[in-house]
């Protein structure tokens, strides 16, 4: 097993996403996951330094992240 990292951004970047309504997806990112999806396990890492700067709590970033993976199983 190799572990690559490959870093790409899959929304839109928002500074200090609070809202899941600010949340912006590329339709062209979904056939590109699916294509990854049939040939390799992969995981997406969010890194949200809101947490850090007390600007969101934990539980705000997770549902938006929960979110975020709903769409992209729903596709």
């Amino acid at each position: 097993m190799y572990l690559v990292a490959i870093p790409a951004t899959l929304i839109k970047h928002v500074p200090y996403l609070r809202k899941f309504d600010d949340v912006q997806i590329d339709d062209r990112i979904y056939p590109l996951l699916r294509d990854l999806a049939n040939v390799y396990k992969f995981g997406i890492i969010s890194n949200q330094s809101i947490i850090g700067r007390g600007m969101a709590s934990e539980e705000l970033v997770n549902r938006i992240n929960s979110q975020i993976l709903e769409l992209f199983a729903n596709e």
